[in-house]
């Protein structure tokens, strides 16, 4: 997910002249991945002068080109040398090291629970930036409003809100939208999938500090460390003292959601990545700390595949069972329904190990041990750079609006996988076709070959490399 850059809506960073400050926010302008518009990504390599181009976007539940090889574990695990599938690749001081380094990152994910997040000068400049930018995407067309004044009330509500310094978790799944309005942004031509107003989606466990309460207490401004926005409703515990709002992040054990499923007694589902305590285990299940409207308080988990005590070892075979699991997820815009775009799906994924990555789809770029830069580069030269940082590492693709994890080759060609909304492919004669996929699948890179915007491959312009 990108919040100033993403397919179809290219903007330079650094012209914006948005502070340091402000772009840890994150969350304006969401996610990339989504891909509608002038810019689609690009990914049937089967489908080139196949037909003629149809008005429209056309409906499709595959990728030409792609089958049950791509998506099986052993297909990659396979392709590595005999132990190497398992080896540690970042072992827990080092992952803390680094979710340390990556706080720096004006976009990374950055400690809630520190003092800088709360100072008053800092919050109202955030605030102040992110409805500034907003108007002047209205005033200027890039932006319309799903209902006439949706900015102006929204900024009315700011403005006799009042400011509050208190740490809580997310109670209840909930959106995160960038301004308090449950009406939405769009860029032209309206596509209701595409709300720039959706900035993200809290998951329940999650620790936000809360900086701003509307005066009939619906709406609660909240820094959720890889984004900030306005939740309406009750959905967090009642403040709670840092310190044990600190205590609930970092346990001494904690249960770990490896995957979506797992339900507590409630009925409320644990999301890939949510981290809860661990207070007791029998043979038949565990005790855990769950966040409720009440407060915080013990609960049974029954033992489940989708479980595991502590953070999974950053390990190849690990990080691909897992992020294989999820294909054919539903994509969502800013987690539009619960569903994933690209940087969330990342996101989650990364904190099955206690990787803490940005909402971001270019922080996450840059939030490896190391980055390597591509742009300029012929495409041969971007392979042989893509080969060298896998052959030892996890490696995340980076091109604007869209991040993916690399899986490796396959017959001399690379593959991905990354939730994707739409892509284009070439027709018979002219003109590109824009299908919609809406689901997390591995592709290929030479895919869009021969439309107007190029192949994977040749928009590749940054790897992130988790590893040596």
């Amino acid at each position: 997910m990108d919040f100033f850059a993403n397919e179809r809506d290219s903007v330079d960073h650094a012209s914006m002249g948005i502070s340091r400050v402000s772009i840890c926010c994150c969350a304006l302008v969401l996610a990339s991945c989504a891909t509608t518009g002038p810019a689609p990504p690009t990914l049937a390599p089967g489908l080139a002068g196949s037909a003629a181009c149809q008005p429209g976007a056309i409906r499709v539940s595959t990728l030409e080109g792609i089958s049950e090889t791509h998506g099986a574990l052993s297909t990659w695990v396979g392709a590595l040398p005999q132990g190497e599938s398992d080896r540690v690749l970042l072992s827990a001081d080092q992952i803390a090291a680094l979710n340390q380094r990556n706080r720096g990152d004006a976009w990374g994910a950055q400690d809630v629970l520190a003092n800088e997040v709360v100072e008053p000068n800092r919050v109202e400049r955030e605030l102040r930036e992110r409805f500034a930018w907003l108007e002047e995407r209205l005033q200027t067309g890039k932006y319309v409003e799903g209902k006439e004044g949706t900015l102006r009330g929204a900024l009315k509500l700011l403005e006799s809100s009042t400011a509050v310094v208190e740490a809580r978790v997310v109670a209840r799944e909930v959106d995160l939208r960038c301004v308090p309005s449950k009406e939405g942004f769009y860029t032209p031509p309206v596509d209701r999938d595409f709300d720039r107003n959706q900035c993200s989606r809290l998951h329940m466990g999650e620790v936000v500090r809360v900086l701003r309460v509307s005066a009939d207490g619906a709406w609660r401004y909240v820094h959720a460390g890889h984004s900030v926005g306005w939740l309406y409703g009750e959905v967090l515990t009642p403040p709670l003292l840092v310190e044990d709002a600190q205590a609930f992040r970092a346990p001494p054990k904690s249960l770990v959601a490896i995957e979506d499923g797992a339900r507590l007694p409630s009925g409320q589902r644990l999301r890939m990545g949510t981290a809860l305590p661990l207070s007791g285990e029998t043979p038949d299940g565990f005790t855990v700390i769950v966040p409720t409207l009440r407060g915080l308080v013990s609960s049974p988990l029954a033992r489940s595949p989708s479980l595991h005590v502590g953070a999974m070892p950053f390990t190849r075979e690990n990080i691909w069972r897992l992020s294989l699991k999820t294909l054919g997820d539903p994509y969502g815009w800013g987690e539009r329904g619960g569903a994933r775009d690209c940087s969330r799906l990342l996101l989650d994924l990364f904190r099955v190990f206690g990787l803490d990555l940005g909402r971001h789809s270019l922080a996450q770029a840059r939030s490896g041990n190391r980055t390597v830069e591509l742009k300029g580069m012929e495409p041969e030269a971007k392979l042989t750079a893509l080969r060298e940082a896998g052959r030892d590492n996890v490696v995340l693709l980076y091109m604007s609006g869209h991040i993916m994890l690399y899986l490796g080759e396959l017959d001399g060609a690379p593959y991905a996988i990354s939730a994707i909304s739409e892509f284009v492919s070439p027709c018979a004669g002219e003109g590109d076709q824009v299908s919609r996929l809406d689901k997390v699948v591995v592709s290929g890179l030479e895919i869009g070959k021969g439309t107007a915007r190029t192949s994977y491959l040749e928009r590749l312009s940054r790897l992130a490399v988790f590893g040596r």
